[in-house]
């Protein structure tokens, strides 16, 4: 099962039946829905065209989905609005994902308020918008493209899979609690959680960059036998290299240790943690 999510082609609000469309998505809001979800679905309209940031590039790597809708009323005298034709067709693909039985879909904007029908506002997924809005936002660097970060998720798919777990259980707590105040306790230590990731690295876990090597020197009688036996003979140059090799060990050292209290709360937040150790977030 993949973990998939379901945007609006732009950031807008919704009012009644007037669409404002606020700005089309940036590239850190476009690299935020792939670096946690599978893959991404949007729409395009016919009236107005809203480009992507790396379109071409998510669409060929099967990340991203974009899918036309005909308005019935496209191509009527007087026609459609920009803003009523991307909403129709939003809620076009948010009935045709939600439908889908083989993967996980949820509902995400970064708009003020919700851009879909009461139909679609479950009270779940309202909820589980909460928890993924507390994910850290990445960033595009020199250190960074947008093919090092789909490879970290690709590399990352087992700690990715984890978080989505941890993000369930959160869920799972929040909605299996009658006590209101109880259940903003739970968000709130999946916020703190998160939060200790941002505090000072040397407190939390130690970060080795992959470049980082270790270099040891190996003392066992063996190698000091070796070493020996080719000083007695100082024309095999061959030998006596071998045998200072064998005393050195090179190891390539990179990946985060862990110690921070979210372990303890049984938060799986490693595939964050990791995205920290490679200046992703």
């Amino acid at each position: 099962m993949k973990r998939c999510v379901v945007i609006p082609p732009a950031i807008m609000n919704v009012s009644q039946n007037n669409v404002h469309l606020k700005r089309s998505y940036n590239s850190e809001d476009l690299i935020y829905f792939c670096l946690y979800w599978d893959k991404v679905a949007t729409t395009v309209s016919r009236v107005i065209h809203i480009g992507l940031p790396f379109e071409k590039e998510l669409m060929e790597a099967g990340v991203l989905e974009r899918k036309s809708f005909e308005h019935p009323k496209i191509f009527m005298p007087g026609g459609v609005g920009g803003g009523e034709d991307q909403l129709w067709s939003f809620e076009k693909i948010v009935k045709e994902k939600l439908d889908d039985d083989k993967n996980d879909w949820i509902i995400h904007h970064l708009s003020d308020e919700p851009v879909y029908s009461d139909n679609n506002s479950l009270r779940q997924n309202l909820t589980r918008l909460k928890i993924t809005n507390l994910l850290p936002i990445p960033k595009l660097s020199e250190k960074n493209s947008i093919i090092d970060i789909l490879e970290f998720k690709e590399r990352r798919a087992d700690e990715l899979k984890a978080l989505h777990s941890t993000l369930d259980n959160v869920l799972k707590k929040i909605h299996s609690e009658e006590i209101e105040v109880l259940k903003k306790v739970e968000l709130e230590h999946l916020r703190i959680a998160i939060q200790e990731l941002d505090k000072t690295v040397v407190e939390r876990f130690k970060v080795y960059k992959k470049s980082d090597l270790e270099v040891s020197l190996d003392l066992g009688p063996s190698n000091i036998l070796d070493l020996g036996k080719a000083l007695i003979n100082p024309l095999n140059f061959m030998d006596v290299g071998t045998a200072l090799l064998s005393l050195i060990s090179i190891s390539q050292k990179y990946g985060v240790t862990f110690n921070y209290p979210a372990l303890k709360n049984k938060l799986n937040l490693e595939y964050l943690a990791s995205a920290k150790s490679e200046y992703i977030i």
